[in-house]
């Protein structure tokens, strides 16, 4: 903390501070009086956008409305320039047809139909839709009494269709009505696409048309905020609110109030001639007042600049005496900041709420999280899921304490993947000691924790495997005398002694326990090899020789080899061995099949890899992969799967000296193995092996 400061009381400060206030009035007024003016102007223009956007949309619908009338007036003057005859059966409605599916295709209507005077279809052309009996019945009653053409209103079909029908009475001599033209129109064609197209670009402006109907606004075009289709939508008249009930209503020209969405909007509304729809053009007030916002934004600096230049004024006299402390101050801070923004550790600030403030470089490095990213975030984003609320309940209330909590995290990278961090959380005191925020210095222990956990399991494996040897070796004394006086006592026995069986129990089991005491030496690596140059994709191609009958047929076995391998120097049939070990367990993970693959490859292994995998070094290998696709293992158990006697499998089933014995194996062959799987991803074993030094023949 800095000594506090005594302020110098220059003379006329009063006068100063007095001319200050005045300035900074004088500067809100006028920053005020552009702001009023520059918003009413706004929204004037956007007034006069929305009448020209109404007025030219109903024009459209009523020209569009137009043609279509005029569409039926002159088909129905072809129709007549061929003499319809009134029965179906008559050879000449064939050039009717012909006209009719010509209108069809040029004007892209949905159908045609010629009616007689009952309304019993003579013919039709395009493909018509079942239409309510009752709205054609209506349309003819409408059209026999005039003869213009007369529309119909919108109106679905029940099965997600928009039609709309334009029907004309072809009378007779006499006044007679002997039939009817009626084309069938999808308004989606060209009339709700029309309605839809807003013609300079808008976030949000939107026209539409609506009717009233049985108590509600029915909203005939598609929306531009919802997915409803036409003519389902309905607002009830009860919201007088709404925009849309305020047009059904009668309220015609700008009119001011909330959408179907709730969302207030400033509209024109026109009423369509000669039909019950009303058209409304609307934009939110949100998007006409968004200029205003960043145009306040520049009368707010402007005016802060003003007012912070009358109040330079006022303290000038003692500004010059807090010139030094102010370098000094800087100097302090941007020392601190530089410490800070350098600082291998991840540095977070939050405020009380938990809400990240800042971030240092550190902090991106290792969560991979940029600064804009995290700012503004909780915490929680780096959430692992590996600790209980007990453990976060514990961290808040020693921070709410006032207290510094120091403990590991396991948390989550940007990418998923883990990482842990040693953390001290500390509160942040303003100078009167109230706490104002907290900050965080936490430090990446990640690698430093997985060579820990590496050493140990290494020194682990090592120790039992002393312990595995010493016993093997000494056990494996034990079952020579009991297989060979076993031996001895089964062929002193006379043929056919009822002994004879149990002997052979004895040697079985001796053989067995043999066979795992051979297992228990090769883990502790004093397994007599006898090791010769070989090629490994010869190796790989005989074991895949065998595994084919091994594993069986469900299993798809696909070995993929590099050719021109450097030599190994192994023991063949060991290699051979680690190959089934795998294998088998490959088998056994895939109950149901999958694929086994089997690769070989030359690799160079840099310093930086070395490095970064405990017990590694650099320099030329030959890398065997052996990989599943099978049920994979939890990450839990895999530091466990090299232990001599661990198995996940069922009792009686599995040694749990599979992996053991190829560990074994792998590492007295001067080569080591690692493990990479997921739970339910399957899994795959790497077997790094020296190539033979100089240029020995392959055996």
């Amino acid at each position: 903390m800095h000594p506090p400061r005594t302020n110098p009381q220059p003379d006329g400060r009063a006068a100063y501070v007095a001319a200050g206030l005045l300035t900074v009035a004088a500067v809100a007024f006028t920053a005020w009086t552009l702001f009023v003016n520059e918003r009413q102007a706004l929204r004037d223009a956007a007034r006069e956008q929305l009448t020209a956007v109404a007025r030219l949309k109903t024009v459209e619908v009523s020209a569009w409305m137009t043609e279509r009338l005029a569409d039926a007036t002159v088909l129905s003057e072809s129709v007549y320039a061929v003499q319809p005859p009134d029965s179906a059966g008559d050879a000449r409605l064939e050039d009717v047809r012909r006209v009719l599916e010509n209108a069809v295709r040029v004007y892209r209507y949905e159908a045609a139909e010629l009616l007689d005077g009952t309304g019993r279809q003579l013919l039709a052309a395009g493909s018509p839709a079942p239409h309510p009996a009752a709205r054609v019945a209506a349309l003819r009653a409408r059209a026999s009494s005039t003869t213009s053409a007369v529309m119909s209103d919108l109106y679905t079909d029940g099965a997600g269709g928009v039609h709309l029908d334009v029907a004309v009475a072809l009378h007779a001599r006499g006044g007679m009505v002997p039939g009817f033209l009626v084309l069938h129109l999808d308004p989606r064609e060209r009339l709700l696409p029309a309605v839809e197209r807003w013609p300079v670009p808008s976030e949000t402006a939107e026209s539409l048309i609506v009717r009233r109907e049985e108590g509600n606004v029915l909203f005939l075009s598609p929306l531009r905020h919802r997915t409803d289709p036409p003519l389902t939508f309905r607002v009830p008249l009860s919201r007088p609110e709404v925009v849309a009930v305020q047009a059904v209503s009668g309220h015609l020209g700008i009119v001011e109030g909330v959408d179907y969405r709730g969302v207030p909007v400033l509209c024109a509304v026109e009423s369509v001639p000669s039909t019950g729809w009303v058209l409304i053009a609307k934009m939110d007030r949100e998007e006409i007042d968004a200029p205003l916002r960043q145009r306040a934004w520049l009368l707010s600096v402007a005016g802060s600049a003003l007012a912070l230049l009358a109040a330079g004024v006022v303290a000038r006299s003692w500004r010059r005496r807090l010139r030094a402390l102010d370098r000094e101050d800087d100097a302090k801070r941007r020392h601190l900041v530089s410490a800070i923004e350098q600082s291998a550790d991840a540095i977070v600030l939050t405020d009380l709420n938990s809400t990240i403030t800042y971030v240092n470089p550190a902090f991106e490095r290792i969560t991979g999280y940029t600064a804009q990213e995290a700012i503004g975030q909780n915490p929680r984003l780096l959430k692992s899921g590996r600790h209980d609320d007990a453990f976060y309940r514990d961290l808040y209330a020693t921070l709410l304490r006032g207290e510094t909590f120091r403990g590991v995290m396991i948390n989550r990278r940007k990418d998923g993947s883990l990482f842990e961090e040693e953390a001290t959380m500390s509160p942040v005191r303003d100078p009167d000691g109230q706490v104002t925020g907290f900050v965080a210095v936490k430090r990446d222990v990640t690698r430093e924790r997985a060579l820990e956990e590496r050493l140990r399991q290494s020194s682990k494996v090592e120790a039992v495997g002393l312990l595995a040897g010493g016993v093997a070796h000494d056990f494996n004394n034990l079952l020579t005398v009991i297989s060979g006086f076993s031996a001895l006592a089964k062929d002193q026995l006379p043929e056919g002694h009822p002994a004879a069986g149990h002997l052979d129990e004895v040697l079985t089991a001796a053989a067995r326990a043999a066979s795992l005491t051979q297992q228990l030496l090769a883990f502790s690596r004093k397994q007599v090899l006898r090791p010769e140059v070989v090629d490994l994709d010869a190796v790989v191609t005989e074991s895949v020789r065998l595994l084919k009958r091994l594993i069986g047929e469900d299993i798809r076995v696909v070995p993929i080899l590099a050719g021109n391998l450097p030599p190994v120097l192994v023991d063949q049939a060991q290699m051979q061995q680690v190959v089934l070990n795998l294998a088998v367990n490959a088998r056994d993970a895939m109950p149901n099949g999958g694929t086994l693959t089997i690769e070989t490859e030359s690799v160079v292994l840099d310093e930086a890899y070395a490095a970064a995998h405990d017990s590694t070094r650099s320099g030329p290998f030959v890398r065997l992969t052996i990989s599943d696709t099978g049920s994979g293992i939890p990450q839990e158990l895999q530091s466990k799967v090299f232990d001599p006697f661990f198995t996940t499998k069922e009792k009686g089933k599995g040694t749990g000296l599979g992996l053991s014995t190829v560990y074994g194996i792998v590492k007295q062959s001067g080569g080591w193995i690692w493990l990479y799987s997921e739970s339910g991803k399957g899994s795959t074993f790497k077997i790094f092996l020296p190539p033979a030094a100089g240029d020995a023949p392959v055996g």
